[in-house]
């Protein structure tokens, strides 16, 4: 990964991993980009349900997503990626931020990995999941669930991610040992749940 010494015209690389549903917000990201820089872009990636009582829901869903990035010009800027991710914090290793504007999570898993591995993050206000793991202006943000705010908290964590990658960079080969890095990261889980209060 890219990671000191930072230049304006440098990529800022942005990713969600959620499912396609619309309590994920997906569509609160892709407005935000409105008013980001060019140098921000973001991969969306997640699955889709095709069965089920909600399928029909979710396909309309992600259709919408597909033409408001169309309607706001941002095809140059954002990829959306329907698919099951096997290995998600290898994923998220090769990204700058990480951001989660869901609503209504139970835990928030996602956000825990991306922070264990340097990441800073960026997720909804009001979510006492996301609250309890994103501490405002030391690990990421929280937003207010509007997109403007959005995309202030994500270029603020574009002036944090340098601090929180000198303290987290490196600390296991995730790309080389799947089993190792799954044993990590459960390790790093288990010891942050414990002293995250100390």
């Amino acid at each position: 990964r890219k990671k000191n010494n930072k230049q304006k015209t440098d990529i800022i690389k942005i990713i969600y991993l959620a499912k396609y549903i619309p309590r994920k917000q997906q569509d609160i990201l892709i407005k935000s980009f409105k008013y980001l820089p060019n140098n921000y872009t973001l991969d969306i990636c997640g699955p889709i349900s095709y069965k089920g009582l909600n399928s029909k829901r979710d396909s309309i869903y992600l259709k919408n997503l597909k033409n408001l990035i169309n309607d706001l010009k941002l095809n140059e800027k954002i990829n959306l990626h329907v698919e099951y991710i096997n290995y998600p914090y290898e994923l998220i290793s090769n990204y700058d931020i990480f951001v989660y504007p869901s609503k209504n999570e139970a835990f928030g898993t996602p956000i825990i990995e991306a922070i264990l591995l340097g990441l800073s993050v960026v997720a909804t206000s009001g979510e006492p999941a996301f609250e309890e793991w994103v501490c405002h202006g030391k690990n990421g943000y929280l937003f207010d669930g509007t997109p403007l705010d959005l995309s202030k908290k994500i270029i603020a964590c574009n002036i944090l991610d340098q601090k929180i990658k000198e303290k987290y960079n490196k600390k296991i080969g995730l790309r080389v040992n799947h089993e190792a890095a799954d044993n990590f990261l459960i390790k790093e889980i288990q010891n942050l749940i414990l002293n995250h209060d100390t």
